[in-house]
């Protein structure tokens, strides 16, 4: 049985890159680091740094957060369940990353 949207949606959104490597440049290309986790059927969250083995298949949402450094905030995490748009990702990973951003600056003056 094919979970809801899940085969072409997140393959979509991952374009043919890894669970890890798609985490890592969410990482990498925003301010604040949000991080993502891939939310399995079993309800276990798989952080990006440990989906190397994950089947795309298998996953029925993902969750959004961020650790801000310096300080004992955290963002997060917000679920997105399947299905969802490249669109609305984005729109989430913007609001981790800007609050985190806005938390890290208090923390950090």
């Amino acid at each position: 049985m094919r979970s809801p949207n899940t085969i072409g949606t997140l393959e979509r959104l991952l374009d043919g890159v890894s669970p890890y490597q798609y985490g890592r440049m969410l990482y990498k290309v925003t301010e604040c680091g949000p991080w993502i986790g891939y939310v399995m059927r079993d309800s276990k969250t798989v952080h990006y740094s440990d989906a190397a083995n994950i089947n795309i298949k298998d996953c029925v949402g993902i969750e959004v957060g961020s650790i801000v450094e310096g300080s004992e905030a955290e963002v997060g995490p917000y679920y997105l369940e399947f299905p969802f748009t490249g669109k609305q990702l984005d729109m989430l990973v913007g609001i981790v990353n800007k609050t985190a951003c806005r938390l890290w600056k208090v923390a950090n003056k």
